[in-house]
């Protein structure tokens, strides 16, 4: 059976490339670890914020019903561990993290940009913080999705 024909259901035959190990970026950018720790600082903003406006529609509701207290507190937890969840795994260098934390950044930006004048009118304070932590959090994303920060990501698994 030396002149056997070949097998009609073997599988096709493809050149394999990977990416040139030399070109492949195996350590973290500074710029990543740069906004990693900018977006721990802006979670750890928006407690504050809450501990600085007084007039704030949530102290307002609790004030009145007590019993939102623990409903208030458990989403405040909630949002607080996704995003610090988020932020692990962003700086280990998970793609799906930063997407997430983009978008979640995008669907908030219109109500946070509504709501600078009424928070501005309760606390000054408060607003400016409110206003940090949306730049913070801005440039945080920049630097994770421009080089070198998008190229680490690209390669990682």
């Amino acid at each position: 059976m030396s002149d056997a024909q070949p097998n009609p259901y073997a599988p096709p035959h493809a050149q394999v490339r990977d990416i040139d190990p030399a070109r492949r970026p195996l350590q973290k950018p500074q710029q990543v670890r740069l906004a990693v720790a900018l977006l721990w600082i802006s979670l750890a903003l928006g407690p504050l914020n809450l501990l600085l406006d007084d007039r704030s529609p949530a102290r307002t509701i609790v004030a009145s019903q007590p019993a939102f207290l623990g409903l208030m507190a458990g989403a405040l937890a909630g949002v607080l561990a996704l995003m610090a969840v988020l932020v692990v795994f962003i700086y280990r260098g998970r793609n799906w993290a930063r997407v997430v934390y983009l978008v979640m950044y995008l669907l908030g930006a219109l109500p946070w940009l509504l709501s600078l004048p009424v928070l501005f009118g309760h606390s000054p304070v408060a607003g400016a913080v409110y206003v940090v932590q949306g730049t913070i959090q801005a440039i945080a994303l920049y630097f994770i999705f421009s080089q070198p920060g998008s190229a680490w990501f690209r390669y990682r698994t």
